[in-house]
């Protein structure tokens, strides 16, 4: 009778729920991932469209051989802190094109983990613009990140129905420019309109009083014939002062 002795390695395979992560668009970001054990530690960073290559570490040091282009120079690991089970990624300059879904794979002696991370990117909202000319009020606002709604609204509020209309163009940075155009109606002149753009991680606001407005076309006449009137009379008097030189030379 023969005995025969097998021995196996058995090698486990840990996943993590997703982390949500947001990223400002041009900014430096951080990717967390961690690991307990490092011990003869090797990490890998994908994109998992494509199984794009991020970053790779093993033998102690970063390997770039098979990084992708479009993250070269722009990836690095907290190094002083790997020892401590600190994997996480730092991106830099993050741009649109790098939203999507991140795996973050350690492999050690003792076996292999897979953490993902889910990537946004948010170009917020940083200025509003509204003006008026003569019926018609315009807002816009440029290089937004997601796709930005634009809303009008009075205050107080009003029953009258608001008609505008906007466009929200794409650009090649795949950045959006957003524009609206509202009519106002001439009757109505007690009424602040505001103009809203928001996503679904910020919002701004602008307001413009119309009542401040066409009372300054109002008045505006007044103050200008008032002014006419100050320089006429401060004209009239300088007259006069030469007349009264003139005639004192005189009479020497």
């Amino acid at each position: 009778h023969r005995t025969e002795t097998y021995t196996f390695f058995l090698t486990y395979l840990h996943m993590d729920n997703d982390t949500e992560v947001s990223c400002v668009l041009m900014q430096k970001c951080m990717l967390p991932c961690s690991s307990q054990d490092v011990t003869q530690i090797i990490i890998y960073w994908f994109k998992t469209s494509g199984d794009i290559h991020v970053h790779s570490f093993y033998d102690n040091k970063d390997q770039h051989g098979y990084q992708d282009q479009r993250f070269r120079d722009r990836t690095s690991l907290f190094k002083d802190q790997i020892s401590k089970g600190n994997v996480s990624l730092q991106l830099a300059g993050v741009k649109v094109q790098d939203e999507g879904r991140y795996k973050c794979h350690i492999s050690t002696l003792h076996g292999n983990r897979d953490s993902f991370i889910n990537l946004n990117v948010n170009a917020p909202v940083q200025k509003v613009n509204i003006q008026q000319t003569g019926n018609q009020m315009t807002c816009n606002s440029e290089g937004i990140y997601p796709k930005p709604n634009l809303t009008w609204t009075t205050s107080p509020p009003s029953n009258m129905s608001l008609q505008y209309k906007t466009t929200a163009q794409e650009t090649q940075q795949l950045l959006y420019n957003i524009n609206s155009s509202l009519m106002v109606s001439e009757r109505v002149k007690d009424l602040d309109y505001s103009c809203t753009i928001s996503t679904h991680r910020n919002r701004k606001r602008a307001t413009l009083s119309r009542w401040n407005l066409l009372s300054y076309l109002c008045v505006l006449p007044s103050l200008l014939c008032c002014l006419f009137c100050f320089f006429v009379v401060c004209y009239i008097k300088n007259l006069d002062k030469c007349h009264v030189i003139v005639d004192k030379s005189l009479q020497v």
